[in-house]
């Protein structure tokens, strides 16, 4: 979804209030969560009719098993598209109710709450719930998202489109000038290089994690919901710690840890299989991960016009994340090739071996490329 509308994305919030694309990526994610909703009961129903009269495998009648997968498909990148929206949204609104100063201790909270509702909350709830019935979990995601609308809607405060925005630009000339902008500004064009560089390689450890925990740990299910708690875990303390870290240490330096943080994290279990130190180097890598995107928000926040900021966010947001699942799909095939000529053990440890030698990289290059001069001269730069 980054990949093929972050650019829209950003033009949409540019032409409507951030306020107001919040409010419609959730209104427009409860329609669709209702209508996979009506679409898994129908199926359900179907299934529970007597043979003679359930829908066959042929070319006028397609399978149900078939139409549900295809929907839940289209679903979900649809989910993805206003996820994508709402989230740029959200940080080009958040400037509009906090001020600059406070920007740190602000996205450090929202991080914070986006890591215990995703990861400590949604799981045990969504489990619970779909022992009711398979539609429960998307009938209370659909409820909840009624109330975040009334919320948003309910926040109080004068918000006006921002001053700047030429109206006749039809919305490739509104990306192109968000491109041009970030292209222009040194400062933000590596951040979102060094973060694009980061997730493809942490990204690349995603697809082989549970064969990684079931092969050579030697973990079950249940055991591993346990390493995946120990980055949440880390996530959670870095939003909590990620304002008194800023506070206290420059911008630079701040970076320089967190790349430190995460490529420690990402390496470790190259060289152990011992489960507690795995968990732990998950946490380690969340924890830098969540206290780099922190500053690097907090940053990019401060620094771009109001006019622009949707859009040059969406471009930045395009190449940090875009690499994602092109990292996720390296990652796979790397362990693919390696098991056919190496040991299995060691195709299952060369992901965790590579993310640490080009974080190590980032971590050389980063005093230079993204040094506290570069950050001061960039912020002293009259915005236009």
């Amino acid at each position: 979804e980054i990949l093929t509308q972050g650019g829209h994305c950003g033009v949409n919030v540019s032409n409507f209030l951030s306020s107001h694309s919040m409010g419609m990526g959730d209104q427009f994610a409860e329609i669709l969560s209702v209508g996979d909703s009506m679409a898994r009961t129908a199926c359900t129903d179907l299934a529970k009719q007597p043979p003679k009269r359930r829908l066959t495998i042929n070319a006028n009648h397609p399978d149900c098993g078939i139409i549900i997968i295809s929907a839940a498909y289209l679903l979900a990148f649809m989910f993805g598209l206003l996820e994508v929206t709402r989230d740029n949204a959200a940080q080009a609104f958040l400037p509009q109710i906090v001020s600059k100063d406070n920007l740190p201790k602000a996205n450090g909270r929202l991080f914070g709450i986006e890591i215990v509702t995703n990861s400590f909350l949604g799981t045990p709830v969504g489990g619970f719930l779909i022992g009711f019935s398979l539609i429960t979990p998307f009938i209370f995601d659909t409820l909840l998202m009624l109330v975040s609308v009334f919320f948003i809607t309910g926040i109080k405060g004068k918000f006006e489109r921002p001053e700047g925005i030429n109206k006749e630009q039809n919305t490739s000339e509104m990306i192109k000038e968000g491109v041009e902008w970030l292209k222009n500004n040194t400062l933000l064009k590596r951040l979102a290089i060094y973060t694009g560089i980061a997730n493809f390689f942490g990204s690349m450890q995603f697809p082989i994690m549970i064969l990684f925990a079931q092969e050579l740990i030697g973990l079950n299910a249940i055991q591993y919901s346990f390493l995946a708690y120990g980055a949440a875990i880390g996530g959670l303390v870095g939003s909590q710690v990620a304002n008194k870290v800023n506070a206290r240490l420059e911008e630079s330096k701040t970076l320089l840890i967190s790349v430190a943080l995460f490529g420690i994290g990402m390496f470790a279990p190259y060289v152990t299989t011992n489960p507690f130190i795995v968990a732990g180097s998950f946490g380690l890598s969340s924890f830098g991960s969540v206290l780099w995107n922190v500053q690097a928000v907090s940053i990019r926040q401060a620094l771009i016009p109001d006019n622009l900021l949707g859009r040059v966010n969406s471009v930045y947001r395009l190449l940090a994340l875009g690499l994602n699942p092109i990292g996720a799909i390296f990652g796979g095939a790397i362990v693919k090739i390696l098991d056919s000529s190496f040991s299995r053990e060691f195709a299952l440890r060369f992901p965790f071996l590579l993310s640490g030698i080009f974080m190590f990289i980032l971590f050389l290059t980063a005093p230079k490329l993204l040094s506290q001069k570069l950050i001061d001269k960039t912020k002293n730069i009259p915005l236009d």
